[in-house]
């Protein structure tokens, strides 16, 4: 077939017409595996035809090149057709023209962002555009401490369109071109879903510290937490030398409530206090349930004459308030009694405590709905 194939090629010649050929070799023993040439036609002076000179050259090793590229070519669509993300080529001129020479890959992520590929073939400033505003400014930076050392250079970053948002993990390995160019070579990884999964954790991880930190009826610090923040307050007071108030308040006569009107009355009870209680209060104070009907409150920076009116206006709003039980269609009245104490420089946790402790005790014990606090105490002694 190869030599009635050619007899043909020389037929065409002789009519005139140059030949062009790529053949395999002679034969399947030969060491010449392909082979390329031509015909040419020779004419004599009155244009006749006259002879046919042929060239030939040995193509065996072009050939198991294409051949090796076509197989890496294959190999190289095969992996950048299943990676999440594209493989690229970014560069920046000698004249500060930004552009992507390449990508290949995953063209879906180029969709989700929003770009069009030939509208930064040439001007990569679009792509610039969709990088959120609060995240543009660093990317910028890692560019040109990338371009200034030719370091690699890795950089994560959101992108934003009508259609949403978009994260992406870029790495490249940058290099100086012969026309004075900086090109990257590197990849770019959709990683939106591990972002969204990291946020859930995030938001899950909050929710648990909450729960760990709340007391669920009340919505308050619990005793753990509040225990944690009186020991910030004790360093920043030895630190700044800052002054605040501690007080414990409890509830009066509250297990009548709950033999009187139940137990699901007596937490409505609990979370009504706790919202008074928190409206009575500043937002840097900080207040917690830290037993049955017992509350502590931390007032920072405050001295005890200031805490005393907080607490006075607290008892004077609960002399006119009631609370509705709807599963009765009745309202409770109730009071609460306070022992409040001023930090001292030699105070920890337990002797403030203790303080304040003795004086509710003593509050309690004068009628209830009422408050005791240090100056109470001195009054008492300076009397004696």
């Amino acid at each position: 077939p190869l030599r009635e194939k050619h007899m043909e090629y020389l037929k065409t010649a002789f009519e005139g017409k140059e030949v062009y050929f790529e053949d395999q070799g002679p034969s399947p023993d030969s060491p010449i595996k392909s082979v390329y040439g031509m015909y040419l036609p020779y004419h004599d002076s009155t244009g006749a035809v006259q002879a046919v000179i042929d060239f030939t050259f040995d193509s065996t090793a072009k050939t198991e090149v294409e051949l090796e590229r076509k197989r890496a070519k294959e190999q190289f669509d095969l992996i950048a057709g299943n990676i999440p993300g594209i493989i690229f080529q970014f560069s920046l001129s000698s004249a500060g023209v930004w552009s992507f020479g390449f990508l290949e890959g995953d063209y879906s992520l180029l969709e989700r962002i929003g770009i069009n590929i030939g509208s930064i073939q040439h001007d990569a400033n679009f792509a610039f555009e969709l990088v959120k505003a609060d995240k543009r400014g660093l990317l910028n930076i890692k560019l040109m401490e990338s371009a200034e050392k030719l370091a690699p250079f890795k950089w994560t970053g959101e992108f934003e369109n009508p259609n949403g948002s978009c994260w992406l993990q870029l790495s490249a390995s940058p290099q100086l071109c012969s026309d004075s160019s900086i090109c990257w070579t590197g990849l770019a990884m959709d990683i939106t879903e591990l972002k969204n999964a990291e946020k859930k954790i995030h938001e899950l991880n909050d929710k648990l510290k909450i729960q760990a930190e709340t007391d669920y009826q009340t919505g308050l610090l619990n005793r753990r937490k509040f225990v944690e923040e009186v020991h910030k307050e004790l360093e920043r007071a030895v630190r700044y030398g800052e002054n605040f108030c501690f007080a414990i308040l409890d509830l009066d006569n509250f297990k009548s409530v709950n033999d009187l009107f139940g137990h699901a009355a007596g937490d409505l009870v609990l979370a009504d206090f706790a919202g008074v209680l928190k409206n009575s209060l500043r937002e840097i104070d900080i207040s917690a349930r830290i037993g049955g009907e017992e509350f502590a409150v931390i007032l920072p920076e405050t001295n005890l004459e200031q805490a005393e009116a907080v607490f006075e206006r607290l008892l004077d709003s609960l002399k006119k308030h009631l609370v509705a039980v709807p599963d009765i269609e009745s309202t409770i009245s109730y009071s609460c009694s306070i022992g409040l104490t001023e930090y001292n420089p030699d105070d920890n946790y337990r002797t403030l405590y203790h303080r304040a402790d003795e004086f509710l005790y003593t509050a309690k014990r004068e009628g209830r709905a009422r408050l005791i606090s240090d100056a109470d105490m001195k009054q008492e002694e300076a009397s004696v």
